[in-house]
């Protein structure tokens, strides 16, 4: 049995029927039919209800996200202490993401924001702005929305470093045939201190909740201009507005509460851009994350192995 935590579409019903023949797919409308559907589930797709239904499904051996971060899931101890595979949704959104925090750095280096409100208010603001290609830019993260803001940067010529836990193997490689550089964790600091615009794609684990805290913050150049379209936790917001004054400026998708409150002090902030965490926007019908289910579906029904599986220690 596998329990969907949604209702599929009659084309996908169909596309997961064909990938794995004989088995019994339960779709859930409501917590109280997965609720239902969770005792004899061996297989559970999407993450709505699941933290709620994992308590009854003692059957599971696989769990399938349609999110990228797992911190969420991975936050309730019985997820981590019970033995299934977790999967999630890496790749599916890397293009998406990546054109957001593109969007939030031209925006910001370009002063769209401030021109745009001195518009509506009848003013007209002109003055010095720079050029994206020369500001040296910094990535945390080069998982494949990482990846995909370097090949962007590239593409508007900029000099791109990244940072990585590790800057050694396979990753190496990639990133010298991209023409990035690639540093481990342990340079980051001094990476820092020659960038001009930083960009944090990292999952939030224990390790990298605050990471960007104030000593990091205070390594940034005066000028220097961030964006973080990741999770929210990653920056610490009060060591941001102790240091903002200085910077360029900062844009931000997510936040450490959200939605974030109506009297937060980000939202009156002079040199900030703020989205509502629409880096992964709302899907509707699109569901890009389908074929994904229906492959790992059909690679589950035939024992072999699955994609983007999740190491439960580090959190991706």
């Amino acid at each position: 049995t596998a329990l969907l935590n949604y209702v599929p579409s009659p084309e996908h019903r169909c596309e997961l029927e064909e990938a794995a023949p004989g088995w019994r797919l339960v779709p859930a409308a409501t917590e109280e039919e997965a609720l239902r559907a969770a005792p004899e589930a061996e297989v559970i797709l999407g993450n709505r209800y699941f933290l709620q239904v994992l308590p009854e499904a003692r059957r599971l051996r696989w769990m399938q996200s349609n999110s990228v971060g797992m911190d969420l899931i991975l936050a309730d101890p019985l997820a981590r202490q019970r033995d299934f595979v977790l999967t999630n949704a890496r790749g599916v959104y890397d293009d998406e993401m990546a054109d957001h925090a593109l969007a939030l750095a031209l925006a910001l280096v370009r002063g769209v924001g401030a021109a745009a409100r001195a518009m509506v208010d009848g003013g007209w603001r002109r003055e010095p702005l720079p050029v994206l290609r020369d500001l040296p830019a910094l990535i945390f993260g080069f998982g494949g929305v990482g990846r995909a803001i370097a090949r962007r940067l590239l593409a508007f010529g900029c000099t791109v470093t990244a940072v990585r836990r590790s800057a050694g193997g396979p990753a190496a490689a990639l990133a010298q045939s991209m023409g990035v550089r690639l540093v481990p964790a342990g340079r980051a600091k001094a990476a820092l201190e020659s960038s001009r615009l930083v960009f944090l794609a990292l999952p939030l684990t224990p390790e990298t909740r605050g990471l960007f805290g104030r000593d990091l913050l205070r390594r940034l150049p005066d000028g220097a201009h961030l964006v973080n379209v990741a999770r929210g936790p990653l920056l610490d917001e009060e060591a941001l507005r102790h240091e903002l004054p200085r910077l360029g400026g900062v844009a931000l998708d997510v936040f450490a509460t959200e939605p974030l409150p109506s009297d937060h002090w980000l939202r009156h902030a002079p040199n900030v851009v703020l989205t509502p965490h629409v880096g992964r926007s709302p899907e509707g019908e699109r569901r890009r994350w389908a074929p994904l289910f229906v492959e790992n579906l059909r690679r589950w029904a035939a024992g072999e192995p699955l994609l983007n599986v999740v190491d439960k220690e580090f959190g991706y």
